[in-house]
């Protein structure tokens, strides 16, 4: 079996009795930021900022996801963004950008009892190419 793995991609390991994914290092942010498309493929990005109120995380532009990777019409991957933050405030919302909209809650609540404690402190997405220069963003979890 060869070691180069794309990252989520399933392969069968039989010493653990079935199929595994590749995850590599989390992607962490400490600020307000514009993701990349290397950010989201990372499959999880962690959230700790400490600004007391929201922070915006913007998608790429349609545009640009379209140039730095080859999808085609319908293909999506997954990804996780998971608030480590510890005041209730201190919240993070998905933006979205010029080809890329968001469908579902964009706030991600902080991991403080009072907020994430109560209604989780991360969100699953899927994102999609859904035409040219053009993708939408779900929120599945």
């Amino acid at each position: 079996m060869s070691n180069s793995k794309s990252v989520g991609i399933a392969y069968s390991d039989p010493l653990l009795n079935g199929a595994t994914l590749v995850q590599p290092t989390p992607t962490a942010k400490t600020t307000a930021v514009t993701l990349t498309l290397a950010d989201m493929q990372s499959g999880i990005i962690t959230a700790t900022q400490s600004s007391g109120g929201t922070v915006a995380y913007t998608l790429p532009t349609g545009a640009v996801m379209d140039a730095s990777g080859v999808f085609s019409v319908n293909e999506s991957f997954d990804w996780v963004l998971m608030n480590l933050s510890a005041a209730a405030a201190d919240t993070i919302t998905l933006t979205t950008a010029t080809g890329h909209s968001i469908v579902g809650v964009a706030i991600v609540q902080s991991v403080h009892v009072s907020t994430g404690g109560i209604t989780g402190a991360s969100a699953q997405w899927r994102t999609r190419k859904t035409g040219a220069n053009t993708f939408v963003t779900y929120r599945i979890a």
